[in-house]
């Protein structure tokens, strides 16, 4: 590995870690925002489903941005826009909270296109999915990140400075990055146009490639099982399992913790082992058969079985990113990388937004958690088979 592709490694995963804490700021801070604004913490969820749709547009219309202004000019104010959204929501005003989610869903969802479109341009292909499942350990890094620093400086200084410490470390590192900002937006457009329908046009590039429309299926289906497994496994296994909120707890956080390993293992397999297209449909397929899994536990199974369908699907629902977004980059037409991931990463916000609320409503109508995990698992399933067996000529435009 390079230098440069080294730094730029180092400099997305840090950038992706960051904007995972604007994200998870509220609902790691709900319970003491709410507890002082005299809310039912249950409005947290109005906020994160206006961060998810403006994080919908922001996917599919970032394209044309990063190719105009650069990849890491767009990270850098990817950073700026979550911080001042962070400022917003330490205000403490309600109408500066719909702000502040407008501007998190904005900025944190166009971190994940920016970084691709960089490492895609300095990484080889055959190590591609490696140094993608590398980066998006940023994810779980920044989950975990919020959840160490930002409640001790809440329950000591109050929330609102927790807050403005996680804008100041996200305007920090925007400022670190511009050092090395001319060296990787060396290849940027300044004269791409930029138009308001630019996001129909990444839905249409997407839709129309039979080499992309797998990987937007399984975007959907991935991050809408993610969402299902991440929202209600504690509620779960402390409502239906019988397990005290202490224990849902500590196995539900083994497992998050397991899946940062397991995406840096699940990119080294795709990197040599076992072809990027097939491990995929393998997640998918896997996938279904933990959380149908998940649906059958009762108080009768031991802690062991428990703690292994929990980890199974943290390592297949929870693990499988780095490799989606190596393959999206490596079939993405030349220039296109940032369009391209933002396009499939699209369908996965839908997913996001549409499957709890199907698992929800799948309870209700069934009683059966049994029938709502299976339910929902099916699609994933459908999109492994999918890409297992669709038409898939080949195509490369990363470094060889």
């Amino acid at each position: 590995m390079n230098s440069l592709l080294l730094t730029g490694l180092i400099a997305m995963l840090i950038q992706q870690a960051f904007a995972t804490v604007a994200k998870m700021s509220l609902p790691v801070l709900g319970p003491l925002v709410a507890d002082d604004l005299h809310l039912d913490p249950a409005y947290i969820g109005v906020f994160i489903s206006l961060t998810a749709a403006f994080g919908l547009y922001a996917t599919l219309s970032c394209g044309n941005f990063i190719r105009r202004y650069g990849a890491m000019r767009m990270s850098q104010l990817t950073l700026g826009v979550v911080g001042l959204g962070l400022v917003a929501m330490a205000s403490g005003l309600l109408p500066m909270f719909v702000l502040a989610a407008i501007l998190i869903g904005l900025g944190a969802t166009v971190a994940t296109p920016a970084s691709s479109h960089i490492l895609a341009r300095h990484s080889p292909i055959r190590i591609a999915p490696i140094v993608f499942s590398i980066k998006q350990t940023g994810v779980p890094v920044g989950v975990m990140l919020t959840g160490l620093t930002l409640p001790p400086i809440a329950v000591a200084y109050g929330w609102q400075v927790a807050s403005i410490v996680a804008a100041a470390g996200c305007v920090l590192l925007a400022l670190l990055l511009q050092p090395i900002r001319a060296r990787f937006d060396a290849d940027r457009e300044p004269k791409q146009e930029l138009h308001w329908n630019d996001a129909f046009g990444t839905l249409k590039m997407v839709l129309a490639d039979p080499l992309t429309r797998p990987l937007a299926a399984a975007g959907f289906a991935f991050i809408g099982l993610q969402a299902v497994f991440t929202t209600f496994t504690v509620t779960y296994l402390v409502e239906v399992v019988g397990q005290s909120v202490e224990t849902a707890g500590s196995v539900f956080g083994l497992a998050m913790t397991i899946a940062i390993p397991a995406r840096i293992i699940w990119g080294w397999v795709a990197s040599g082992l076992v072809p990027a297209k097939m491990l995929l449909a393998g997640f998918g397929v896997s996938m279904f058969v933990a959380v149908a899994c998940m649906g059958l536990m009762t108080s009768a199974w031991p802690m062991v079985a428990i703690a292994a369908v929990v980890v199974a699907c943290s390592a297949t629902a929870v693990s499988w990113h780095g490799v989606l977004l190596a393959e999206t980059a490596r079939l993405a037409p030349e220039g296109q990388v940032g369009s391209m991931t933002g396009g499939v990463l699209a369908f996965g916000n839908i997913g996001q937004i549409i499957c709890p609320s199907a698992f929800s409503l799948l309870v209700v109508l069934s009683d059966s958690y049994v029938v709502a995990f299976t339910l929902c698992g099916v699609p994933a399933a459908v999109a492994g088979v999918w890409l297992l067996f669709g038409s898939r000529p080949k195509r490369a435009s990363a470094t060889s």
